[in-house]
């Protein structure tokens, strides 16, 4: 009896947690309810309240579960057991845009989250999976003297900005050119001129390596 009790109390937490996730998404964090929350979900209006207190608290909760999920999405394509560096930065972009094609909430709440100013994911060292394990291959790319730029920070950043761009304009820039992002044919084409882009734009001749 006890055993089904925390399992119905998980699944009501994670039906918040999906819930919260969508509605913070779309709406921000400021107009969306705890109550609204509950609706969304097909629970009571006072169960997010409930498991989470407030709603600082489930929006945080909310971020922490998509950190650790993207985390945990790169962790498994063992992208540091491969000796070919540049083939494992393509397959780093690849994994993160899949993640993001399956869970477009990401970058919604990420770049929400930067304009509303909130400062949380400031506070978590690393919080984005892409990117320190983009630097670390970057400095191991740097170390065999296979980088032909810099400023490779600057060009991390720009790949980031071009590939979380489509998924955050379907609505209004991919819908006026008739782009469904979406797509499985519109994502191999968004992998391909992402990976080519930064490749060129960060390592020597390729061809050569």
């Amino acid at each position: 009896m006890r055993e089904e009790v925390m399992r119905d109390a998980e699944r009501s937490k994670n039906k918040i947690l999906d819930a919260a996730e969508q509605l913070f998404a779309t709406k921000g964090f400021n107009n969306t309810s705890l109550a609204e929350i509950g609706e969304y979900a097909n629970l009571s209006r006072a169960t997010p309240t409930y498991y989470f207190k407030n709603k600082p608290t489930l929006y945080k909760a909310v971020l922490l579960r998509l950190i650790d999920d993207e985390r945990e999405f790169v962790k498994r394509r063992d992208l540091l057991e491969s000796d070919d560096i540049v083939g494992r930065v393509r397959e780093l972009l690849c994994t993160h845009i899949d993640f993001i094609f399956l869970r477009p909430t990401y970058v919604q709440l990420i770049c929400r989250e930067a304009l509303d100013n909130n400062g949380f994911l400031l506070s978590i060292d690393n919080f984005l999976a892409i990117v320190e394990q983009g630097k670390d291959l970057i400095e191991l790319a740097r170390n065999r003297g296979i980088i032909v730029s810099q400023d490779s920070d600057s060009i991390l950043m720009y790949s980031l900005s071009i590939t979380w761009f489509p998924f955050l304009q379907k609505d209004l820039i991919a819908k006026s050119l008739k782009i469904d992002p979406f797509s499985k044919s519109f994502l191999q084409r968004h992998k391909d001129f992402v990976t080519t882009t930064f490749i060129q734009s960060l390592f020597k001749d390729v061809n050569t390596l």
